[in-house]
């Protein structure tokens, strides 16, 4: 399992910086499997609900439904990696 920081999953999400979210990329297309799931922690994903608001310029509630189909993908491997 990977834990994701906060930059990591906003340039993934929000695609702005071409040399970070090249890298982002690189994590979450190659890296992260469902033998290596990511992690998001509460903190980073408060974090995230925050700047990404700001940065974004995209309403919360679009955000958050980018987060919501972003944290289902990322659940759905963690249980397959699981058993569950």
């Amino acid at each position: 399992m990977m834990g994701l920081d906060t930059n990591v999953v906003l340039r993934y999400l929000l695609q702005d910086d071409p040399a970070q979210t090249l890298q982002a990329n690189r994590i979450f297309g190659q890296e992260l499997s469902d033998q290596n799931p990511g992690f998001i922690n509460l903190p980073t994903t408060l974090e995230i609900v925050g700047c990404g608001a700001a940065f974004s310029g995209r309403p919360l509630p679009k955000l958050r439904c980018s987060l919501k189909t972003f944290s289902l993908r990322t659940l759905s491997s963690s249980r397959t990696a699981a058993g569950f």
